[in-house]
């Protein structure tokens, strides 16, 4: 499973001008689908190793970025030393602005302080990890997972493509309502699939109704 589609759909409501998006050569694939949702180019941030240390050195930006509004992409933010290096670079080579997401917040050490520090307007994450209120600063948003793993539980249930869901094609991916964990409050309280109140099922795809199945759910 990938949180590409719901992290892009979140900047696809946004309608930000002039974009480009931002990756590492490790995340690059992924990154040029996410790049493709938004129809913005993509510039790729060369960095090597330094050492034995877990620790990495931003060398060049490969892409035209000056000028431009720029999402960084990654899959995971631990210490956000990498993230804080990207951002320094972009802001050297011109951006204008920058947004940045990943999939897992591990947060860890002082990285809610260098980004609460950092010239990022906004850096969107999912709760794949809990993230404690420590650990939350007006600059971070978090996406929750749980309309996404729903809805590829009922596939699944209903013998229905689960890949579906990660494809451009399918137009409930790109619409899915976006779960704010901080506003549990407008979440969705319809029939439990993670569509809006009102919105019924697709034809041919109603729940099992079955009295024996509902009273073992009951149990």
């Amino acid at each position: 499973m990938t949180a590409v589609h719901l992290l892009s759909s979140h900047f696809r409501h946004k309608q930000i001008e002039n974009l480009v998006v931002v990756t590492d050569l490790g995340f690059a694939k992924r990154a040029r689908t996410f790049a493709e949702l938004l129809e913005a180019p993509l510039a790729i941030v060369e960095k090597r190793r330094i050492g034995n240390q877990d620790r990495t050195e931003v060398l060049n930006v490969i892409g035209d970025v000056r000028g431009k509004r720029a999402i960084i992409v990654d899959d995971e933010i631990d210490t956000g030393g990498t993230l804080i290096q990207i951002v320094n670079a972009l802001e050297r080579e011109g951006v204008t602005e920058m947004y940045a997401c990943a999939t897992h917040a591990v947060f860890s050490g002082e990285a809610v302080e260098r980004i609460a520090a950092s010239g990022l307007r906004e850096l969107v994450v999912t709760d794949s990890i809990p993230i404690p209120p420590e650990k939350r600063d007006p600059k971070i948003k978090v996406i929750s997972l749980a309309p996404l793993i729903a809805e590829a539980i009922v596939r699944i249930h209903r013998g229905q493509s689960v890949g579906a869901l990660f494809t451009s094609e399918l137009h409930f991916t790109q619409e899915m309502l976006l779960w704010d964990v901080e506003r549990a409050g407008e979440r969705p309280t319809g029939g439990g699939n993670g569509r809006p109140n009102g919105q019924a099922e697709p034809e041919g795809q109603s729940v099992d109704t079955d009295p024996d199945t509902a009273e073992n759910m009951e149990r």
